[in-house]
């Protein structure tokens, strides 16, 4: 069995496509914030930290998501998956939105972001509709992943609606604000759905135990974690209140963690990953506390961005385009190289953020863009393949 490499095998399925689009965006956005901290690029019109926060929350997120909803999430709800026209054209307009974006960003234009942005949110629009769609046409008597991937989505889309407009009045702070509450809200909900549902330190023994007693109650409590966390962002919900139940939840969370390696084997090098992205959640939760404390900074958000999201990302995306090529070795060295510096990379950026160190901040943003140009470099080429017998 041989794989044969061509450009056209991006648009094969829905997944290669979506899955592309991400990594070039991931790419770009890393290696232009490493450069901006780093002193390498000057004179852009618009903050340089606005734009990094859309960039990480609304750049690539929004077609891993699709990647995988409209490919694995088709499968659970028993429905045919998007079509191939269908799929283009909520990849290229979110291709094409953050291209114009960057060009902004880059020839320091003042005019053109919201533009540009709107062709990005037209996307994501698009993207709750076929969900909507597609869980409406599911036969399945369980289809709460399937809204709970819906709401999310419509919180990421009114949240970028609205950024959008914070844009057009140059109002950068409340952009800030807003895409960390897309964080917690949008691409957390997201994440921590999937998760419920197919990775087996949230859906697995003993959380199974805890969902056999009290249906969904994981689920729940961290949806209304990362919910608080939300409006905290927005301020409709006081820093106080929400610190206090996210550390809370964050000492439950230690307890399966410390517990977890005496009741499952944590001997595959995949198992480990997804592990390490575990702890970083409760790292994230954590710290939480110090911030009630007022002296962690940014520390948690980016335990919970770099550490857990990008933990997790790495593993998952990895392992879905490794299995659609074939790939019986998902973990290997490469990988797993990869991994010990993505993890380098986050826990500099928590201790840049708790000791107030820049440089600590510029190196993990330069093993950031360093890990995902390789890893885009590497399974890039893959997402171009196909399997010939």
């Amino acid at each position: 069995m041989t794989a044969e490499w061509a450009p056209r095998h991006y648009f094969s399925s829905a997944q290669r496509l979506f899955f592309s689009v991400g990594a070039v965006v991931l790419m770009l956005a890393s290696f232009w914030w490493a450069a901006v901290l780093a002193g390498w690029m000057h004179g852009s019109a618009l903050p340089a930290t606005g734009v990094h926060a859309l960039a990480m929350t609304f750049g690539f997120f929004p077609m891993f998501f699709a990647g995988f909803i409209f490919s694995v999430g088709a499968k659970w709800l028993k429905v045919s998956p998007i079509s191939t026209k269908a799929s283009a054209t909520v990849a290229l307009l979110h291709l094409a939105g953050w291209l114009g974006f960057a060009s902004c960003t880059v020839l320091a234009l003042e005019t053109g972001p919201s533009v540009s942005l709107a062709l990005v949110a037209l996307s994501l629009w698009a993207q709750v509709w076929l969900l909507v769609r597609m869980v409406l046409r599911s036969e399945q008597d369980d289809r709460l992943h399937g809204w709970l991937f819906s709401a999310a989505a419509v919180a990421g889309a009114v949240l970028l609606a609205v950024c959008i407009v914070r844009i057009a009045l140059q109002q950068w702070a409340e952009v800030r604000e807003l895409a960390s509450a897309a964080v917690w809200s949008y691409v957390g909900l997201t994440f921590l759905t999937a998760a419920h549902r197919m990775v087996a330190f949230i859906s697995g023994t003993p959380f199974k135990q805890l969902d056999a007693r009290a249906p969904n109650l994981v689920l729940r409590v961290l949806g209304t974690a990362l919910l608080l966390s939300a409006g905290g962002e927005l301020g409709l919900v006081s820093a106080m209140l929400v610190d206090s139940v996210r550390a809370a939840v964050g000492v439950v969370l230690l307890v399966f963690a410390l517990r977890w390696p005496f009741v499952q084997s944590l001997r595959p090098r995949l198992l480990q990953m997804l592990y390490a992205g575990f702890a970083w959640l409760t790292i994230s939760l954590l710290l939480s506390a110090l911030g009630v404390l007022g002296v962690a900074g940014t520390a948690d958000l980016h335990a919970f961005t770099v550490g857990f999201l990008g933990t997790v990302m790495l593993a998952m995306l990895s392992r879905v385009i490794a299995g659609q090529g074939g790939v019986t070795v998902v973990a290997d060295n490469v990988l797993w190289g990869l991994f010990a510096v993505q993890q380098a990379a986050a826990a500099t950026r928590v201790l840049g953020s708790v000791a107030l160190a820049p440089f600590a901040v510029e190196l993990a943003s330069l093993l950031w863009a360093l890990v995902w140009t390789l890893w885009v470099v590497r399974y890039g080429v893959q997402l171009g393949q196909l399997k010939q017998r």
